[in-house]
């Protein structure tokens, strides 16, 4: 059983799905409750809409994700371990193949939003559905690597959002895993000649943050730290202990519009 310390009230968080039990709905609730810290730059919705395909059962998602400036939309489906696992394969099956009622998914969009006080833009929605929506699944604790990939060849994306109590009744929560990330600055960074620093190629993507400063970043759901050194030809980043990631393997650093760092591979 994973355990979570939560600094701030002293306090040992254990996995809900563990001590206690819950449905499929409460996890949306709280991901719609805590929308705005999840994903900061969209807009998410309660969204039950029939989704259709040809040649595929029909399913509908749990929510959906509307970018702040109405250039990509997601459909996501939330699932719990203790689901059929092959049910929610075909449900992403269904979502990445979607065919798309612009007009019928934009006046339901409108209405969702209205009941939760989101005024929505009409035709942006109409021009941001002329694209096809991506899609996330979220679940509730890790799956199996089998289907971790048949969910990723099916072309959506995965992330893990658990749930925590400690003894007081308060929740915390912790998410792992890919899922939309807004990106102000992004940069390729290339391995330097010590095997704990890379070279930042785009420096700007670290803004006005000062050499020998240090910065937090995010690779797989942990934050690292890592010292910036500015250099007269290059900007390097080098990390405190051991460097988590892979040699040879080539990343992108990745600047939110909150000033969050992460890792991507390239």
């Amino acid at each position: 059983m994973a355990r979570l310390y939560v600094k701030c009230d002293e306090s040992w968080y254990d996995e809900l799905n563990v001590i206690s039990s819950y449905k499929e709905s409460s996890v949306e609730k709280a991901i719609l409750f805590h929308s705005k810290v999840v994903f900061p730059d969209y807009i998410t919705i309660e969204f039950k809409q029939l989704i259709t395909s040809h040649g595929l059962t029909s399913h509908c998602p749990d929510l959906a994700l509307i970018k702040n400036d109405y250039s990509e939309w997601w459909l996501i489906e939330v699932e719990l371990l203790k689901s059929d696992m092959e049910h929610m394969v075909s449900q992403v099956r269904t979502f990445t193949n979607a065919q798309i009622n612009a007009f019928a998914i934009r006046d339901y969009m409108l209405k969702k939003g209205k009941e939760v006080d989101i005024v929505l833009n009409k035709d942006r929605l109409m021009e941001m559905l002329e694209d096809p929506p991506k899609v996330l699944v979220i679940a509730d604790s890790p799956i199996t690597d089998d289907y971790k990939q048949r969910i990723k060849s099916c072309g959506a994306q995965l992330c893990i959002f658990e749930l925590y109590r400690n003894t007081n009744d308060s929740n915390a929560y912790r998410l792992v895993g890919d899922y939309p990330i807004a990106y102000e600055d992004e940069s390729h960074c290339r391995w330097a000649e010590t095997p704990e620093s890379l070279v930042v190629v785009n420096p700007i993507v670290l803004g006005n943050i000062d050499g020998q400063s240090n910065i937090e970043v995010d690779h797989k759901g942990k934050l690292y730290t890592w010292m910036i050194k500015r250099k007269i030809r290059y900007t390097y980043i080098q990390c405190y202990g051991i460097n988590p990631l892979t040699p040879d393997v080539n990343y992108v650093l990745l600047r939110t519009s909150e000033g969050k760092f992460y890792f991507k591979t390239n």
